[in-house]
């Protein structure tokens, strides 16, 4: 469960030959086919529980903020060379020939470190999330409201740090009809990343969420439980992620 790969974004293009789309629409900056922003929209009942309104539409920023204040965001861009002179060994801008099944690396380039805020809890990358030195763990939890009173009575919790990932964080879409994405080579939360993706081991491409409540234990011990409402807003547009969580879960 939480240490399954789900096949999140990868997709070959001969899929939307399949549906018999002769002609497609691509964003300038960013080169993704407007399929992905026609799917219906899926209904979230309102939430009891505070909530996250995370904006997390670009491929080329990251988004942070604290669970005590989540409406003060900070974004920062995403590096893409080595300005600063040391590199920290893993972040990395990356081209990989990913197609269904296969991922390829095709170069890597050392950057500069992700820049970070200096209090941050979370950051987002569309569906990308990293911790800040925190650990994840997906329950078989559905609903907030079916936890225990306590996280410490939730069975067989393995805790997960964030893990580097050199095809997860696409940041340059722009070749993509090739199959050659640009990608971040970065540490992030899998369990979490992982409330939300794309499955197209069927075509056409669907979005899914895993429906499943996450624990976030952060570095100071803390302790809180979120759940993925949705990934869109009321047009249909990805990358509007609605999350309600319970801070501090005791």
């Amino acid at each position: 469960m939480a240490n399954e790969t789900k096949m999140r974004k990868y997709f070959q293009y001969p899929i939307l030959t399949v549906l018999g789309m002769s002609s497609m629409t691509f964003s300038a900056c960013s080169g993704l086919v407007d399929i992905y922003d026609e799917l219906t929209v899926q209904d979230t009942a309102s939430s009891p529980y505070r909530q996250l309104h995370v904006t997390a539409t670009t491929y080329d920023d990251w988004t942070y903020l604290t669970l005590d204040n989540p409406d003060s965001t900070v974004v920062l861009p995403i590096p893409t060379t080595l300005n600063s002179g040391e590199w920290d060994g893993v972040t990395s801008y990356t081209r990989q020939e990913i197609k269904l099944g296969s991922t390829t690396e095709l170069s890597s380039t050392p950057t500069d470190a992700q820049p970070e805020p200096e209090r941050w809890d979370l950051a987002f990358h569309h569906f990308d999330i990293r911790t800040n030195g925190g650990m994840a763990f997906e329950t078989e939890y559905t609903s907030l409201d079916q936890l225990p009173a306590h996280w410490s009575d939730i069975p067989g919790i393995e805790w997960q740090a964030d893990q580097t990932t050199k095809d997860r964080v696409w940041i340059d879409l722009s070749n993509s009809l090739a199959f050659n994405i640009g990608c971040q080579t970065i540490d992030i939360s899998l369990p979490l990343s992982n409330m939300a993706w794309m499955d197209v081991s069927n075509p056409p491409p669907i979005y899914n969420v895993s429906g499943h409540v996450c624990l976030l234990r952060m570095k100071d011990g803390t302790v809180a439980a979120l759940f993925l409402d949705n990934y869109m807003n009321e047009k249909g547009k990805k990358g509007y992620l609605t999350i309600s969580y319970i801070y501090p879960y005791e």
